[in-house]
């Protein structure tokens, strides 16, 4: 179901999505309990199908379960948690949070560079968020900065980093 969820989401058929990610997070708490790890990611991917139907009260909610969840399940430096965590400040941010946004977006990012380095793909889509918070902060050199690292990481990585950005 939750492969179905994705092909929708994919054809922008988020209503439908929407339903089979709320059948997925029952699903997997009923089955699999509320601290497994897949249904951490269950809950995760249900409140960004919230964030991108606009419904940003909901989708920090239940963003925010979902990393309180994982943080005590799987630990704060795993790679679920820190994913979440970077969404989650996507969804402050969208919602005009902005402070939150970057304090979360921060913690996220320097984490990444630690677990993952800076060039790889969840370090620089989190860079990235994290400019466009800073921008909305009256940050600019902070964003700045955020913005050229991200860019030189993507000239380094090539077209195959370009690609799973979405960016070539």
């Amino acid at each position: 179901m939750t492969i179905l969820a994705d092909v929708l989401t994919s054809q922008d058929r988020l209503n439908e999505a929407l339903q089979y990610e709320e059948e997925c997070r029952a699903i997997s708490i009923d089955v699999l309990g509320p601290n497994h790890p897949d249904t951490i990611v269950s809950i995760a991917n249900l409140a960004e199908t919230h964030q991108r139907l606009g419904l940003l009260d909901s989708a920090c909610s239940i963003g925010e379960s979902a990393l309180k969840t994982a943080e005590t399940v799987l630990g704060i430096h795993h790679s679920t948690t820190l994913t979440i965590k970077s969404n989650l400040a996507s969804m402050y941010r969208d919602g005009g949070k902005y402070n939150e946004a970057q304090k979360l977006g921060k913690e996220a990012l320097d984490a990444q560079k630690r677990l993952f380095g800076t060039g790889h793909k969840s370090t620089i889509i989190t860079m990235i968020r994290l400019a466009s918070v800073c921008e909305k902060l009256d940050m600019s050199e902070e964003a700045n900065d955020l913005w050229v690292q991200a860019v030189k990481e993507i000239k380094k990585g090539g077209p195959d980093l370009a690609r799973q950005l979405r960016l070539d």
